[in-house]
C-alpha cells in the first residue's frame, strides 16, 4: 500500500492508494488509483502561547470523491496528467485510512471536514 498525494494539471490534489503499471522497459504506463479522494486545506491558524512559547497549528481539510459518477473504486489515470507526488503528513494519511475502514462512513464523506492538529 502506498499512500500518496498527487497534484494533478487540473489543479486538483488527490489522496489515493497509488500503484504504477509499467511496461517491459520499467516505463510508467499507467496508474491506478484506488480508493481515491480530492483533499483541500479549508484553514489553516497558528495559536501562539506566549507564555511557554509555543505554537499549535489546527487544520480543517475537507475531503470529497474524486469521481463520484462512477462505481468504480480503482481509476486507471494516464500519468501526463501528474504534476507531482508526494507523501502526506501522518495526521492526513491516518484521518484518509479512517475512512477508508469504515464502510458505514461511506455515506458521509463527501463534505467531511475534520480537524487535524499538529
Amino acid at each position: 500500500m502506498s499512500i500518496k498525494l498527487a497534484l494533478l494539471k487540473s489543479g486538483e490534489t488527490v489522496i489515493a492508494d497509488i500503484e504504477a503499471k509499467v511496461d517491459h522497459n520499467d516505463q510508467v504506463v499507467s496508474l491506478i488509483f484506488k480508493n481515491p479522494f480530492c483533499v483541500e486545506l479549508i484553514t489553516q491558524s497558528v495559536d501562539f502561547d506566549i507564555e511557554d512559547e509555543s505554537n499549535e497549528q489546527e487544520y480543517a481539510v475537507r475531503f470529497w470523491d474524486w469521481m463520484p459518477m462512477t462505481e468504480d473504486t480503482d481509476i486507471k489515470v494516464n500519468p501526463d496528467w501528474i504534476v507531482s507526488f508526494t507523501n502526506p503528513v501522518e495526521m492526513l494519511k491516518n484521518s484518509y485510512l479512517e475512512k477508508m475502514e469504515d464502510p458505514e462512513e461511506d455515506e458521509t464523506i463527501v463534505d467531511n471536514f475534520e480537524v487535524l492538529n499538529g
